[in-house]
């Protein structure tokens, strides 16, 4: 399959993303926005290549190895978590048979959508292969609910009920399913929403920058207005992230979940900025060090962000 899609140029392929209106964006980027589409989808193609590759060589190492090894072989020579390896694993015996389905379905899946697609039940595999092959595009949100749908019958079929146990028969908490789905939805509802508020942020600070080189005095007072959206993107972060940011301000309000720090990357700049000046005294406090040096910090973190 790695050496079928390596062929493959973004004209073999069809439309990049079934039911997007490009008739909504500028036509002097409708073209690129199209082709860079089209090699997202490749990629994701190549990616569920190279995770069954990884697969079968683990499957096959987990059998060459003396027994009780494949564990310690694992951490030593790849630095994979175990289950990621099973989940490789699982990908790759689910396909063993049609390497190049995939591929021939032209269906693009994230690796989280991979992964709950290999370790669905075969009644629910087909019915996701057979929407793949009328045309429809799968999210992860679509692939769980398409698993939870054939589960449930299957719990229904045998007289336990639909997820009405406290644990299903395969040990797996009743509600987790539904939790996926949920926390699915709600991250696909929350990224946009984050994105624009973030940008609207930037351009406040972009439009003092511009201001500022042109020789106008941007008063603080002018910038305190950003606290409500920096409060709003500050617990946004947060609940999406499931981390905290590395901010020095002192936060009114805390979650009873003991929060780790926020992984160091493109938003964990930005996350500082936004929860230093999230409250009415921090923004305050942030200002007196000097707007200039405030709206630079502050647009080169969100930059970074959002153009990673």
């Amino acid at each position: 399959m790695a050496a079928s899609l390596a062929n493959l140029t973004t004209g073999d392929r069809g439309p990049a993303v079934g039911g997007f209106d490009y008739s909504t964006v500028p036509e002097a980027v409708r073209k690129e926005l199209q082709d860079s589409a089209r090699e997202i989808r490749l990629r994701l193609m190549e990616t569920a290549a190279g995770m069954m590759d990884i697969g079968g060589r683990l499957a096959k190492a987990r059998e060459q190895l003396p027994h009780g090894s494949w564990l310690p072989w694992l951490a030593a020579e790849t630095g994979m978590s175990e289950q990621w390896s099973r989940n490789c694993v699982s990908l790759y015996l689910r396909f063993a048979e049609q390497p190049r389905l995939l591929e021939e379905l032209d269906v693009a899946l994230s690796p989280t959508a991979l992964v709950r697609l290999a370790s669905a039940p075969d009644n629910a595999y087909e019915d996701i292969i057979d929407r793949a092959r009328e045309g429809e595009r799968l999210r992860v949100v679509d692939v769980e609910e398409v698993i939870k749908q054939h589960r449930d019958r299957e719990r229904e079929a045998q007289g336990r009920g639909s997820r009405a146990r406290a644990f299903a028969a395969d040990d797996a908490p009743a509600g987790a399913d539904a939790l996926r789905l949920l926390a699915d939805r709600a991250r696909d509802e929350l990224i946009p929403q984050i994105v624009a508020r973030a940008q609207a942020v930037l351009g406040i600070l972009e439009d003092a920058e511009e201001a500022m080189a042109s020789g106008r005095r941007v008063a603080a007072k002018e910038l305190q207005g950003l606290r409500p959206d920096a409060q709003w993107l500050t617990d946004a972060l947060e609940q999406l992230s499931q981390r905290r940011a590395n901010g020095h301000a002192k936060l009114v309000h805390h979650t009873f979940l003991d929060r780790p720090p926020l992984d160091a990357g493109p938003w964990s700049d930005a996350a500082a900025f936004l929860r230093d000046i999230s409250s009415s005294d921090a923004i305050v406090v942030a200002l007196k060090a000097g707007v200039p040096a405030f709206v630079e910090s502050g647009a080169n973190a969100l930059r970074k962000a959002l153009m990673a």
